[in-house]
């Protein structure tokens, strides 16, 4: 996963399986439990990396996802 699309797309296909006739609840619900645990950190490491440009701080990317002004 790599974008935020993609990770849109990967939340309503686990909606998808939590409406699907015969869908084992429970464990469908553990599973987009940990998905969506996974999904705000991938979108808070996202504004963590926008909220520098608000103010016109240049920011790079180093090494494995760390950032450095």
């Amino acid at each position: 996963m790599t974008t935020l699309t993609q990770l849109n797309n990967i939340l309503f296909d686990q909606l998808n399986r939590l409406n699907a006739e015969g869908c084992d609840i429970k464990q469908e619900s553990e599973r987009g439990k940990a998905m969506a645990v996974v999904a705000k950190e991938a979108v808070n490491n996202g504004t963590l990396a926008v909220e520098p440009a608000k103010d016109g701080t240049p920011m790079t990317v180093r090494g494995a996802g760390f950032f450095e002004s």
